[in-house]
């Protein structure tokens, strides 16, 4: 409750109206996602040499294992 009324109930939020979000969301992701196109492709040249990258630290001997678990 908050100042006198119920504000969730059963673990819905009661006093925000979770529909108008949703459709500007909807309304607004397509031309976010166009936007960004230009760093996914830019990404995507990168991803070969962070991969390299990323392989090489993975397999160097830093004296303790680095990995949860292992």
């Amino acid at each position: 409750m908050v100042g006198g009324r119920v504000v969730v109930r059963y673990g819905c939020v009661l006093a925000v109206d979770e529909d108008a979000p949703i459709a500007q969301l909807r309304e607004l992701l397509p031309a976010w996602l166009r936007a960004l196109e230009p760093a996914g492709a830019w990404a995507a040249r990168l991803h070969p040499t962070f991969e390299q990258m990323y392989r090489r630290c993975a397999a160097a001997d830093v004296g303790f294992t680095r990995w949860a678990g292992g």
